[in-house]
């Protein structure tokens, strides 16, 4: 018999600032209700950008002020969609090996 639970899929990794400082951050995957909230923004593409932004906010765990500092290096210094899909991706392959 197969059992089943509610279990929340995350992804632990290191991230690495642009001071060269590494912190330890968890990434869990998105809830039914988060994945929920986007699908009614399908033709609003500001209103997706935005999300995509909430939810790599809310699914981010990390010590004091990391997620913020890192939400704000992604934003100016980098491509914080892409981060969120190298995450995603990255989650991806952990449920591919399970």
């Amino acid at each position: 018999m197969i059992k089943f639970k509610a279990k929340r899929d995350s992804l632990k990794f290191e991230y690495e600032f642009k001071d060269g400082s590494v912190e330890k951050v968890e990434y869990l995957s998105p809830t039914t209700k988060q994945i929920d909230r986007g699908v009614s923004l399908e033709d609003d593409v500001e209103a997706r950008l935005t999300f995509t932004k909430e939810i790599l906010k809310e699914c981010l765990k990390a010590g004091k002020g990391v997620k913020a500092k890192i939400i704000e290096e992604q934003e100016n210094d980098s491509n914080i969609y892409l981060f969120k899909d190298a995450l995603d991706k990255e989650m991806g392959k952990l449920k591919e090996t399970e």
